[in-house]
C-alpha cells in the first residue's frame, strides 16, 4: 500500500489553533470572521450529557483544576446546559431559546458566505421542530440535508428495534428568499416531494426502517421549509411558524403512513385505494385527512366504487364488490380499458382467474412491471395469493 507523510509543521503553519472551554451562547470571534462552524447539538431530550460526563470530570478535575480554572467547579456546570429534561425545569421553550442563541452566535461570527454544519439525530417529531425553529429563527436557511449511516446494524440500541440508523448531515447558510408561497401549496408540494424522496430511499435502500425513512423525510422537510421562510401565506396573511412546522409534522406523517412501495407511475387513485387497504378501516375524517395530503378527497374514492361503510367506520371495497362497476366501465369503453384505474385491471385480472375465465385478451392488453408490482402488493396486504398468481401467468404466457 502506498503511504503518503506530511510533516506537522506544513499543517499548523500560518494557523491559529485555540480551545476554550465555554458557552457557545457568547463567542469572542468577531464579526464575519469564520468560514466555517461545525457543531454536534444536543439531541433534545435523548442524552443527559453532563451528568454522563460527571463520572470523567471527577478524574480529570483531579489533574486539571490548579491549572484551568474550567475544572475548578467539583461537578459539570448543568445550569444552562442545552437539553430538554423536566426534571430541571428544562422544556422545549429552553431548549428553543438556548440552540437559538448558539445558532445565532454562529450567524454572526461567519462569513457572508460561510456555513454552518451538523448533524442530528432524533425519531420524534418535537425534536425535529425545535431543531428547524432554531435555524430558521437565528437566520439561516438550510442548504441542504443528507443522510448518513451513523449507527451499525448489530448496534444493541437499535438491533431489531424501529430505531434510526442514519443521522442527517445539515448544510445551512445565511442566504435568504423572497419566494412566497401560500400554506397549501407548501403543504402540497411537500408531500409529492416526500413520496418521490420515499421512492428513491427505498429503491436504493430495500430495507430501510420506517424510523431511517422518518428521518430522511425531516431532513428533506427542514430544507423545503426554510426556503419559504417567512414567506407562507393563508388568505394574504403571513403564517406563524408553529403554524408551519405542525403542518409539516402531519405532511410527514401522512407520507410515511401513505407509503406503500409502489411505482410512482401508478395512477393516484390506486396509490390512494392501496395505501387505504394497507391501514385499514377508519372513520371519514381520518381517511380524508390521508387523501388530502395526495389532493384528493374521499368522494374520488366513493365515485369509483373504492370505499364503503357509515361515517365512522370506512372500509375499502373488495374485487368480488367492485366487479360489476369494472365490467360496465369496460363495456362503456369497448376499448380493453383503457380508461381503467390500475387496480380496476388488477382487480379484473384477479376476477377472472378466481372465476377459471379466459385472462389471455387482457394480459395481452394490460401486462406491465406496474401492474405486477400492484398485483404483488394486492396479494401481501390482502393475504389472497391468486393476485399475484394471474400476473405469473403473464410472465409465462408473453
Amino acid at each position: 500500500m502506498e503511504q503518503f507523510y506530511v510533516e506537522s509543521e506544513s499543517i499548523t503553519e500560518d494557523r491559529v489553533a485555540g480551545l476554550n472551554c465555554k458557552t457557545s451562547e457568547r463567542m469572542e470571534e468577531d464579526d464575519e470572521s469564520v468560514d466555517y462552524v461545525i457543531t454536534d447539538p444536543p439531541y433534545y431530550d435523548n442524552v443527559q450529557y453532563s451528568e454522563l460526563s460527571d463520572y470523567f470530570y471527577v478524574w480529570l478535575r483531579e489533574v486539571l483544576k490548579d491549572e484551568y480554572e474550567e475544572f475548578e467547579p467539583e461537578l459539570v456546570p448543568k445550569a444552562r446546559e442545552i437539553v430538554a429534561n423536566s426534571s430541571a425545569n428544562k422544556g422545549e421553550d429552553f431548549f428553543v431559546e438556548s440552540l437559538t442563541n448558539v445558532f445565532s452566535e454562529a450567524h454572526r461570527v461567519l462569513k457572508q458566505d460561510g456555513e454552518l454544519i451538523f448533524t442530528y439525530h432524533h425519531n420524534e417529531n418535537e425534536a425535529w421542530s425545535v431543531i428547524l425553529e432554531a435555524i430558521i429563527e437565528s437566520g439561516f436557511t438550510v442548504a441542504g440535508a443528507y443522510p448518513v449511516q451513523s449507527e451499525m446494524p448489530n448496534n444493541p440500541h437499535i438491533s431489531d428495534l424501529d430505531n434510526a440508523e442514519y443521522d442527517i448531515l445539515i448544510f445551512a447558510n445565511k442566504e435568504n428568499t423572497d419566494e412566497d408561497i401560500t400554506l397549501e401549496e407548501l403543504r402540497q408540494d411537500l408531500y409529492f416531494e416526500l413520496q418521490d424522496m420515499i421512492a428513491e430511499e427505498r429503491e436504493r435502500h430495500e430495507n430501510l426502517s420506517t424510523a431511517d425513512l422518518g428521518v430522511i423525510l425531516r431532513g428533506k422537510s427542514m430544507y423545503y421549509y426554510s426556503k419559504h421562510y417567512p414567506n407562507v401565506y393563508t388568505d394574504g396573511e403571513q403564517v406563524g411558524i408553529e403554524e408551519v412546522l405542525d403542518t409539516v409534522d402531519s405532511v410527514i406523517e401522512q407520507a410515511l403512513e401513505g407509503t406503500v412501495n409502489l411505482p410512482q407511475s401508478i395512477d393516484p387513485i390506486t396509490q390512494a385505494y392501496a395505501a387505504f387497504c394497507q391501514r385499514g378501516s377508519e372513520d371519514y375524517d381520518d381517511l380524508n385527512k390521508h387523501l388530502l395530503a395526495k389532493n384528493l378527497n374521499v368522494s374520488d374514492l366513493e365515485d369509483e366504487k373504492l370505499v364503503k361503510g357509515p361515517r365512522n367506520k370506512k372500509e375499502p371495497m373488495t374485487a368480488d364488490e367492485r366487479i360489476n362497476y369494472i365490467e360496465g366501465k369496460l363495456n362503456s369503453n369497448g376499448d380493453n380499458g383503457h380508461d381503467l384505474l390500475d387496480i380496476d385491471r388488477v382487480q379484473y385480472l384477479y376476477h377472472l382467474y378466481k372465476t377459471d375465465q379466459n385472462t389471455t385478451e387482457y394480459l395481452k392488453e394490460w401486462k406491465s412491471d406496474d401492474l405486477e408490482d400492484l398485483a404483488e402488493f394486492m396479494a401481501d396486504v390482502s393475504g389472497d395469493e391468486r393476485y399475484e398468481n394471474v400476473m405469473d401467468m403473464t410472465l409465462q404466457q408473453f
